[in-house]
């Protein structure tokens, strides 16, 4: 309980340095897991995180990515960085969440770090990683702060993924991503990883 109480000290100390919202039902849920409440915490923090709270989203994501005070559920993780990609002022700790996003789609379930080998083959989704990694590199146009960073790595990410697509379909996602819009997330976390839409695959299992 100790370990787990201070990697979670750990998690929000890192949320609070890079993050200027102040909000206290954040601060409450961050708090209550901080003291060991990790169900009652835990619920106050998808309950503001489902409000759009970023750093709340970004707290979840880190914790289930990396199974501080939860059980370790990558996909959880990746629906909470998909919620995040919709806030739309941007910027370089979003475009962290969108990158870890097109990464997980690009290899099937892998995660930047030690997890990159988690990746399936058989769960790659290029449709879906060429769209995340579209909207890095179209961030200027879409978000209210881009981070020049992580335009090109969009840009590098876009020419890899685009090699095993169709020119048809690089057109689709160029016009799915035109049509997108950070400041309409989806209902859900689940949900938001069907982003672009119904007429795509179903990404990393």
């Amino acid at each position: 309980m100790l370990i787990r109480a201070v990697c979670l000290s750990l998690v929000f100390m890192a949320l609070g340095a890079t993050q200027n919202l102040a909000r206290a039902d954040f601060d409450s849920a961050a708090e209550a897991l901080k003291n060991g409440d990790i169900d009652g915490g835990l619920r106050e923090m998808e309950v503001v995180a489902g409000g759009g709270d970023p750093r709340a989203q970004d707290a979840l994501a880190t914790m289930y990515l990396k199974g501080i005070g939860v059980t370790r559920d990558v996909r959880a993780a990746m629906s909470w960085y998909c919620m995040l990609a919709h806030y739309r002022q941007g910027g370089q700790g979003v475009m962290h969440a969108v990158w870890i996003l097109a990464e997980w789609f690009r290899t099937g379930g892998g995660v930047p770090g030690q997890g990159y080998n988690d990746g399936k083959p058989e769960n790659e989704d290029p449709l879906r990683a060429y769209f995340w990694f579209s909207v890095m590199a179209q961030q200027e146009d879409l978000y209210e702060e881009a981070d020049d960073k992580s335009v090109r790595l969009g840009k590098i990410g876009m020419t890899r993924v685009g090699r095993v697509l169709y020119d048809e379909e690089k057109t689709a996602l160029s016009a799915a991503v035109s049509r997108w819009r950070p400041a309409q997330p989806a209902s859900t976390p689940r949900r938001c990883l069907e982003t672009p839409g119904a007429d795509f695959s179903a990404g990393p299992g």
